[in-house]
């Protein structure tokens, strides 16, 4: 057997960016390294580029009672995962109006060495509606060098 068949974990990374039990308006994620600084001394083998990944978004019913609630997500990019944050070209998931989940796959291209997820609820009606909403990006393509 292949090693690759049985050891996924080493060919993808995995971060569970946001995670809110009630969202009442736009939620940050934290900044996730799309690839290392060479300037850093890493050793041969430590520097990495992720060239995919998915943004998987999950919401469940809201609380406070709104006729309709969606919820839009998306990922960022930034030089240094600090300012200066901007859209990541075709990285925008269709906003969800019902429990449940969706996802979209991203090209890592266009990134700028890091990433973060921004999810965006919306409510109509309601007493002081929320949602529980996560946010998960996988990073896979690794290219170690």
């Amino acid at each position: 057997m292949h090693w690759s068949l049985d050891d996924i974990g080493s060919l993808i990374f995995v971060n569970s960016n946001i995670l809110a039990a009630a969202a009442t308006a736009a939620v940050n994620g934290a900044a996730v390294a799309t690839e290392s600084d060479w300037t850093n001394n890493n050793s041969p083998g430590q520097n990495f580029r992720y060239l995919s990944g998915v943004l998987v978004l999950g919401v469940l019913g809201p609380s406070g009672a709104p006729s309709s609630f969606s919820v839009a997500g998306k990922l960022l990019t930034s030089s240094y995962g600090v300012t200066n944050w901007q859209d990541l070209p075709n990285a925008a998931i269709q906003p969800i109006t019902a429990p449940g989940q969706a996802s979209v796959n991203v090209q890592l291209g266009a990134s700028l060495g890091f990433v973060r997820a921004v999810v965006t609820p919306s409510f109509v009606g309601g007493t002081s509606p929320a949602i529980p909403i996560a946010a998960t990006i996988i990073l896979g393509g690794n290219n170690a060098y």
